[in-house]
C-alpha cells in the first residue's frame, strides 16, 4: 500500500509562494528539456543560460530534476531597486548576481554591464501609455517602476564574473 506524502513534504518549493524574477508575457515555438544541474532550485521565470542562449524557466525546476526552458521569449522582469536612470526603448539590459531586489532572491535587471551577471536582452515599451524622455526617446522602465518588459534576442551570450554553471 503506498504512503501518502503530504504536498508540504514531498514538493515544498514549487508550493511556496515566490515573487517571480519574471512574469513570462509571451513564449515562442522554442521549448527546451531542462537538466538543472546547478543544486539550486531555478524559479519559475529566472533566466538561465543553454543551449548558447538565454532561456527562461517555464515553472520551478528543482536541484537534479528535468524542466522546461523557453528560448525566445518575452519577459517582465523585476528591476534593481538601485536602478539609477531610466531604461529607454531597444536599450540592452543586463541580469545582475549582484542585487538583491524587492523579494529577495538573488539576482534583477541593471541597465549597466555588471560585476557578475549576463546580458539578458533588450528593453521594449510595455502596453498603455508612452512616456519619453527628454529627447522624445520612449522609455521602458523609470527608475520607480518595478519591472521593465524584456525581449529576447538572438546573439552571443556575453556573460561577466561568476555565474552559476548552468549545462
Amino acid at each position: 500500500m503506498p504512503i501518502s506524502t503530504p504536498n508540504r513534504v514531498a514538493d515544498p518549493v514549487v508550493l511556496e509562494r515566490f515573487d517571480s524574477p519574471g512574469l513570462l508575457r509571451q513564449a515562442g515555438e522554442i521549448y527546451i528539456n531542462y537538466y538543472n544541474t546547478t543544486g539550486l532550485t531555478i524559479l519559475a521565470g529566472e533566466p538561465v543560460i543553454h543551449a548558447g542562449a538565454i532561456c527562461i524557466a517555464a515553472e520551478a525546476i528543482l536541484p537534479a530534476q528535468q524542466g522546461t526552458v523557453y528560448q525566445n521569449w518575452l519577459v517582465d522582469f523585476i528591476v534593481d531597486v538601485a536602478l539609477n536612470a531610466n531604461i529607454l526603448a531597444n536599450d540592452s539590459v543586463w541580469w545582475s548576481y549582484d542585487v538583491t531586489p524587492i523579494t529577495g532572491f538573488s539576482g534583477g535587471v541593471v541597465n549597466a554591464a555588471p560585476t557578475n551577471g549576463f546580458i539578458l536582452g533588450r528593453a521594449v515599451v510595455p502596453p498603455g501609455t508612452t512616456r519619453l524622455n527628454g529627447s522624445s526617446k520612449p522609455i521602458a522602465a523609470t527608475v520607480d517602476d518595478v519591472r521593465v518588459r524584456v525581449i529576447s534576442v538572438q546573439e552571443p551570450v556575453v556573460v561577466i564574473g561568476t555565474v552559476p554553471v548552468f549545462n
